[in-house]
C-alpha cells in the first residue's frame, strides 16, 4: 500500500480569548489520488499529488462540542502548493475572500510520502566504539540527538518527519536500540501521530512517548510530565515528555518543545549536566527571558541548542518561516563552543565549572530537500 500525506501543513486561528476557534490545513488523502491518477489535470507534474485547503470551524470549550463544521475551500489539482501559496491562501479564506479554482504557484520541493527506516542494527550505520565511561552525543537535525554509550546502546530522540515544515530530509539510514518522543509533532515524531504516517521503525524498536520510569541497555531513563509552549500543540492537549537520560555520571535534558519549567518540573530534574533546549533568534519556543530563567534555575554545565533554522538546508525565505537561527542569539552569549563535527564525547569528569553553549553542525547524512524524488 502507498504510504499517505494526509496532513502537509495546519494552521491554528485562536479567538480573542486565546482559544482554538478555527483550523485550516493543508491534505492530501490517498482517497483524492485516484481520480487523479486516472485524468491528471494538464500541467501537473509526473507523480504529483492533488492537495486540498480545508477548513474546520470549532466552537469555543465552554460550549457543547458538536462535530467540528468542515469545508474544503480550494483544491490544488495539479500536485503541491508552495507555501506561500497555501500562506496566502489561509489569509483570503480569513478575510472572507473567495479563492480561485486554478492557477497557483507549486512547490520547489515536494513533500516526500515515504516512511524513514529506523532500524536496531543496520551495517551501514555501524555503532561507535567508545571507552568506559564516556558518552558521545550526536545532532542530527533540528531538535534530533543520538546519544551513544560505551556498551554500544544508541537513543534516538525526536526524529523529524522529511519535508513537512522542516526543509530538508531525514536521514535515509539510522538505527537506535530505542526513540524516545518529546510530543506529537511532526518534527519531532517523524509524522506518525498528526501526520498519521506509517510508524517508520522496525518492532524490534522500543519507543517511549509517556512520563515514567524506564530502563533500556542499563541506561536509566526518566520521562517528566511537561507542557508544550503556547500557543502550539492543542490539538492534542499541549503535552511535552521532558527526557532525562542519566549514564556513566552524566543526566542530560531534553526539553522537547517544553514552555518555562513549573517547580515540580525542577524537582523532578534536580541536577542537570547537559541540558538541550528550544533556542532561535525568532523565539519561536521559548522568549529570551525564559530561556535565561530555566538556565538560571538548572544551572547546567553545558547548554546545547535546538530547535533553529539550518541556513544551509534551508535557505532564507524558505520553510519554516517562523524559525528563527542560532547565530543571533550566540552573538549575546559567552562561553560558546561551535564544534566541527556533529558527533562530541563527554565524561562527567571533564565538565567545566561554568556554564558553556555548545553548537553542533547537522549531520552529513541530513540532505537539503532535493527538487524530485520517487514518490
Amino acid at each position: 500500500m502507498e504510504p499517505q500525506l494526509p496532513s502537509r501543513y495546519l494552521f491554528e486561528v485562536l479567538d480573542a480569548q486565546q482559544k482554538l476557534a478555527q483550523q485550516l490545513e493543508l491534505v492530501s488523502q490517498e482517497g483524492d489520488q485516484a481520480a487523479f491518477r486516472e485524468r491528471p489535470p494538464r500541467g501537473a507534474a509526473a507523480g504529483a499529488r492533488q492537495f486540498s485547503l480545508v477548513s474546520r470551524r470549532l466552537t469555543a470549550p465552554a460550549e457543547p462540542l458538536p462535530p467540528p463544521s468542515e469545508a474544503t475551500v480550494r483544491v490544488y489539482d495539479r500536485g503541491e502548493p508552495a507555501y506561500e501559496q497555501v500562506v496566502a491562501d489561509v489569509k483570503a479564506v480569513l478575510a472572507g475572500k473567495a479563492l480561485p479554482a486554478s492557477g497557483y504557484v507549486l512547490a520547489k520541493n515536494p513533500a516526500i510520502v515515504e516512511p524513514i527506516p529506523i532500524t536496531v542494527d543496520d551495517p551501514s550505520d555501524p555503532r561507535l566504539l567508545l571507552k568506559a565511561g564516556r558518552v558521545a552525543i550526536e545532532y542530527i537535525a533540528h531538535s534530533c540527538f543520538r546519544i551513544h554509550t560505551a556498551g554500544g546502546a544508541r537513543l534516538l530522540i525526536d526524529p523529524f518527519a522529511s519535508r513537512v515544515w522542516l526543509g530538508y530530509d531525514f536521514p535515509r539510514t539510522l538505527a537506535a536500540d530505542a526513540v524516545l518522543i518529546t510530543h506529537p509533532h511532526y518534527d519531532h515524531d517523524a509524522d506518525v501521530l498528526i501526520g498519521h504516517q506509517p510508524p517508520p521503525w522496525t518492532p524490534d524498536v522500543r519507543v517511549l512517548r509517556d512520563p515514567g520510569a524506564y530502563k533500556v541497555s542499563g541506561v536509566s531513563i526518566t520521562g517528566i510530565p511537561g507542557k508544550h509552549a503556547g500557543p502550539y500543540g492543542k490539538e492534542f492537549g499541549q503535552t511535552n515528555t521532558i527526557w532525562l537520560l542519566e549514564l556513566d555520571g552524566l543526566r542530560i535534558a531534553h526539553l522537547g518543545d517544553n514552555g518555562p519549567l513549573t517547580e515540580a518540573n525542577l524537582r523532578e530534574l534536580g541536577r542537570v549536566d547537559i541540558l538541550m533546549m528550544p533556542i532561535d533568534a525568532k523565539h519561536h519556543i521559548l522568549k529570551d527571558a525564559e530561556i535565561q530563567a530555566i538556565r538560571k534555575a538548572l544551572r547546567p554545565r553545558i547548554v546545547i541548542p535546538m530547535h533553529y533554522r539550518l541556513p544551509d538546508l534551508e535557505p532564507s525565505g524558505d520553510t519554516p518561516q517562523d524559525l528563527g537561527e542560532i547565530s543571533p542569539w550566540l552573538a549575546g552569549q559567552d562561553n560558546v563552543v561551535q564544534l566541527e563535527s556533529n558527533i562530541a564525547t563527554f565524561t562527567a569528569g571533564s565538565l567545566l565549572p561554568s556554564q558553556v553553549v555548545v553548537v553542533f553542525p547537522h549531520s552529513p547524512k541530513v540532505s537539503a530537500a532535493r527538487a524530485t524524488r520517487p514518490r
